[in-house]
């Protein structure tokens, strides 16, 4: 059994307004904290706890497990009611993760998504084990979390992607069907009653003649009642339309239709496809961008280019799309020799068994900078950022007015990426660092004294005397980190040992199943329609997966 830290595999940040700000928020296992940027301190901090007993019976109909990864919390003793009034995140567990070898002793509620409102001024978090949405205010010069609302989704719905929309929260779940929730739900909502309906056949007496159809009529009518597939969300919401398949991602993008804007919602699933849908008329499909040839994982649309729609996809591959005609207009297949060396030099530095073309794009950012990307133009432009799963690496391109993606810089970090932040108004960037894993690994962890290196790194535009603006590492990472050591009470997991056998069937360590796991969306070489779709509902059936969030 060994015991480890948890790494921050969520990171979201707000700019400034006023005398607030920025602030950087951090999920570290089941705590967010909140970071001043300006000095790099920690202002304050949430913690998720853990609600076992007799809440775990109401969540699930079968019985719960154990799992390897255990929380423990270190700190002080709280009450009941004060831990449930500190709950602020749900965890999910990685898109299309596969059912648990055992089960869980106690449910860690790791925090799988951060996503904050454009003003700045609310905080949405998500939570997989106990499967709760929170919505808080942040509030005051330390950007303390105040819980102003919380819903709590039955274990069918499993959040892929959340994201804020003005007014409206949109949440997908595995099944393929997509919601959208008022941010903060209504005092006098009431659920409607859905009990399951008696079956009734739509057949009579007068359309049914011979002997074998009347009897066959009178069993129909003597059937059971039918049992919905799923139970409805027990919140106020709305649906929007449904997928056949496991859904990976949302966006909600506006165009100008004429005089008019029109909302869309757009949709990626484990088949290759992005469909693009009418919001909120979900029936309406617009039109499809295709052209991936493995499981999209991700997609963006930049606000310095709306036109255009980045998707990332485990071939791997990133493409852009004309996304309102459903063009594909260029692609990047990470051929280049520089990309090609990097990839290399970070997989030979674990044991893991994975070549370039088993990668999967894990993570795509669209960052606007105040700067711009030669130093020679007015208007504002940016850099898209993406990362490989399990890799020190973020590739920074510059996206042309073509539409081309062209290859800006090769950042190198000291462990794997999880997640990144930007602020804007500072040209900054603000890495998440996996301490538990080797470098390259997602399965095999570091010694114990190498794990207590930096948790966060930070990088920030400067410009060079041709005009050329590049990423050079910040000043800011050094407060933070040295705030980070400070923390005594630090959540860990105890991961236990794994034989032989478990390693080789896996490509991840328990918590790596948490931390990754976009290589369970891989579709194995026979796996037919209906073993993907008897999967899925397998993973639902045995608890929520981790995930990510994104604003």
């Amino acid at each position: 059994m060994a015991t480890i830290r948890y790494p921050f595999q969520k990171l979201c940040s707000t700019g400034s307004s006023g005398d607030r700000g920025p602030f950087l928020f951090a999920a570290c296992g089941p705590d967010i904290l909140t970071f001043l940027v300006s000095s790099g301190k920690i202002a304050s901090r949430w913690s998720v706890t853990s609600q076992l007993g007799s809440s775990q019976a109401e969540d699930s109909e079968h019985p719960s497990k154990r799992r390897k990864v255990e929380h423990e919390q270190n700190g002080g003793s709280q009450s009941r009611q004060e831990s449930e009034e500190s709950i602020e995140i749900k965890v999910e567990r990685h898109k299309g993760e596969r059912k648990k070898a055992k089960a869980e002793q106690s449910r860690a509620s790791n925090v799988s998504h951060l996503v904050a409102t454009s003003d700045g001024q609310t905080l949405i978090s998500v939570t997989a084990d106990d499967k709760t949405i929170r919505v808080f205010d942040i509030e005051g010069e330390s950007g303390s979390l105040v819980v102003k609302s919380s819903r709590l989704a039955h274990q069918t719905t499993i959040s892929d992607e959340t994201h804020q929309s003005e007014k409206k929260i949109v949440v997908g779940d595995k099944f393929g069907d997509v919601y959208s929730l008022p941010l903060h739900p209504s005092k006098d909502y009431v659920r409607p009653k859905t009990g399951s309906q008696a079956f009734q056949p739509s057949a009579t007496e007068l359309t049914v003649h011979t002997k074998g159809n009347l009897e066959a009529l009178r069993q129909q009518r003597e059937q059971k009642n039918i049992s919905p597939r799923k139970e409805a969300p027990e919140f106020e919401y709305r649906l929007l339309l449904g997928h056949v398949s496991l859904l990976t991602d949302v966006l909600v993008a506006t165009s100008a239709i004429g005089q008019k804007k029109r909302a869309f919602t757009i949709t990626s699933d484990r088949d290759e496809h992005i469909r693009i849908s009418r919001c909120p008329q979900g029936h309406v499909i617009e039109g499809y961008c295709l052209g991936h040839r493995d499981f999209v994982s991700q997609m963006r649309i930049p606000e310095w280019s709306p036109e255009y729609l980045i998707s990332g996809g485990g071939e791997p591959s990133m493409k852009v799309f004309d996304w309102r005609n459903g063009v594909l207009v260029s692609e990047e297949n990470f051929q280049d020799d520089r990309i090609k060396a990097a990839v290399a030099k970070a997989l030979a530095s674990s044991n893991d068994e994975r070549t370039l073309d088993k990668l999967a794009v894990s993570a795509i950012w669209a960052i606007g900078m105040e700067s711009t990307t030669t130093g020679n133009e007015d208007q504002k432009r940016g850099l898209i950022l993406a990362a490989f799963e399990g890799l020190p690496l973020v590739l920074s391109f510059s996206l042309g007015t073509n539409g081309r993606l062209n290859l800006h810089q090769i950042i190198e970090t000291n462990s794997n990426v999880l997640d990144l932040a930007s602020l804007a108004e500072r040209d900054l960037i603000i890495i998440s660092l996996d301490t538990a894993h080797e470098k390259g690994s997602t399965r095999s962890f570091k010694a114990e004294s190498s794990s207590e290196n930096g948790s966060l790194e930070a990088f920030e535009l400067e410009t060079t005397q041709k005009g050329w603006v590049v990423w050079k590492p910040a000043d800011i990472v050094q407060r933070l980190n040295a705030a980070i050591a400070g923390i005594e009470d630090r959540p860990v997991v105890i991961e236990a040992e794994r034989t032989e056998r478990q390693r080789a069937k896996s490509d991840y360590s328990a918590l790596g199943e948490f931390l990754y796991g976009l290589e369970n969306l891989r579709k194995k070489r026979g796996q037919t329609a209906e073993d993907v779709e008897a999967e899925a509902e397998q993973e639902v059936e045995d608890g929520p997966a981790a995930e990510y969030v994104d604003a």
